[in-house]
């Protein structure tokens, strides 16, 4: 995993080399094995998540700051191709992708905000685990809890990750059939 110190020298050749490397680091994580229930029931596993999801924390950190990076190169190369056109047609390029621009922006801060919700309430779902073991027992298959409010707590945690993890499951769905239909409209111009 790469430090903070060290995100300004991430160089990617594409968009896609950038992703395949975060989607790698993301996985090396293994953060399915955050929401098993048989690890959440042992303390040195919920320590273990902690740093996994200070990994997380930090990997996020460093695709936020190449998303910034991919957004302001692509604006200075629009604004590069489109300011030779006439007055016209620069203003009608101009608008349609600062349109575009800001909804890819728009829809890629929710994402990032769907991931920092799942980090947050993963973090004080552990918390609230550790902090009242004498409150939880667990089963083999659930957690059950004496302490109405804790469980309160813990359920509301449970739905805001299930929340953010459908959200980035239906954006990342959404992207890939993006590319698909710019694909298509591609091809269909190669063939045409």
């Amino acid at each position: 995993m790469v430090n903070k110190n060290q995100q300004d020298t991430l160089a990617f050749t594409s968009i896609a080399e950038a992703t395949r490397y975060f989607t790698n680091q993301q996985n090396a994580l293994k953060l399915e094995e955050i929401i098993n229930s048989n690890n959440l029931n042992l303390s040195d596993f919920r320590l273990d998540a902690h740093k996994r999801l200070d990994k997380l924390e930090q990997l996020l950190a460093q695709y936020k700051h190449y998303y910034a990076q991919v957004i302001t190169g692509s604006s200075k190369e629009m604004l590069s191709i489109i300011s030779e056109l006439d007055k016209v047609s620069f203003q009608t390029a101009l608008d349609s992708s600062a349109t575009t621009l800001n909804q890819k922006i728009f829809e890629q801060g929710l994402f990032f905000k769907a991931r920092e919700s799942w980090i947050y309430n993963t973090r004080t779902m552990l918390n609230i685990l550790e902090n009242n073991q004498q409150h939880f027992t667990y089963d083999g298959d659930t957690f059950e809890c004496d302490n109405d409010e804790l469980l309160t707590q813990f359920n509301t945690c449970v739905a805001a990750m299930d929340k953010a993890a459908d959200f980035e499951a239906e954006f990342l769905k959404n992207k890939r059939n993006s590319v698909l239909n710019g694909l298509k409209k591609v091809w269909a111009l190669i063939k045409a």
